[in-house]
């Protein structure tokens, strides 16, 4: 998520996050975005829900008329599946993956609510390694972003975070699983705070089916050059870059 940094240490610096977060939580709010609905009942849903569909973060890059397929990795509340959807088609296939395991019913619950029988939510980190297992991950007390311990930023790490194991996840073998035979990723969102470089360096052949991404590039864990270098090793050409603050940038690439 974008606005991460500013939105933590307001928090930290104050010390409303619990107040903030009551409140949404006792009055949460559904919503309409086209004909898909949302609901808001955290600071951080406010936030995303903000960005994607207020700010419009992801719009007017690419043509999405034929979009079939996606995958959201590190999809927080979900809330991009629903933009998609209401830019493509309402049968929209595809996965959602979130490392934060708090986050996952809410995730079920925005997917049911739509009737959204062609989309599966995974629960587990993207970018962690091939091999299977555990890896720890750290959430913050806001709940604003999590990531992968030995990948993200400072100043998550010293946010007093809970620390949680969650199974690293081969996003390639989900993919072939779900689509045996052999469907292409029409659209990729990569999200995954800090672990973009080992997610490009290990998911080629996920990659070699994909169409077209956005990746939002967090500059405090990752070289930004890096990840343009490896975008064009897989075959993309950079479309767009949007500064997102002075941090974070969102990268716009397709074949």
């Amino acid at each position: 998520m974008i606005n991460n940094k500013v939105c933590r240490e307001f928090l930290k610096i104050f010390k409303v996050h619990l107040i903030v977060e009551w409140i949404f939580k006792t009055f949460p709010q559904r919503k309409q975005f086209g004909k898909f609905s949302y609901s808001v009942g955290s600071l951080e849903a406010w936030l995303v829900e903000k960005e994607i569909f207020k700010e419009g973060i992801y719009d007017g890059v690419f043509d999405l008329a034929n979009i079939r397929t996606f995958a959201d990795l590190g999809c927080n509340r979900g809330f991009f599946g629903v933009w998609l959807a209401s830019k493509t088609r309402s049968d929209l296939k595809g996965i959602l993956v979130e490392a934060n395991p708090f986050l996952i019913p809410e995730i079920q619950a925005l997917l049911k609510m739509n009737h959204f029988s062609k989309m599966q939510v995974l629960q587990g980190a993207a970018g962690a390694g091939m091999g299977g297992g555990e890896v720890e991950i750290l959430i913050p007390p806001t709940d604003v972003g999590a990531g992968l311990s030995d990948t993200t930023f400072d100043s998550l790490k010293g946010d007093h975070c809970e620390r949680v194991h969650v199974l690293a996840l081969s996003i390639g073998k989900i993919w072939g699983e779900k689509f045996p035979s052999g469907e292409r990723c029409d659209f990729l969102k990569l999200d995954i705070e800090g672990a973009e470089l080992r997610f490009f360096k290990e998911e080629g052949d996920f990659l070699a089916l994909v169409d077209r991404l956005v990746v939002e590039v967090h500059e405090r864990s990752v070289p930004i050059e890096k990840i343009r270098d490896l975008i064009a090793q897989n075959g993309f050409a950079i479309k767009q870059e949007n500064k997102a603050d002075s941090e974070t940038s969102l990268i716009f690439a397709a074949r």
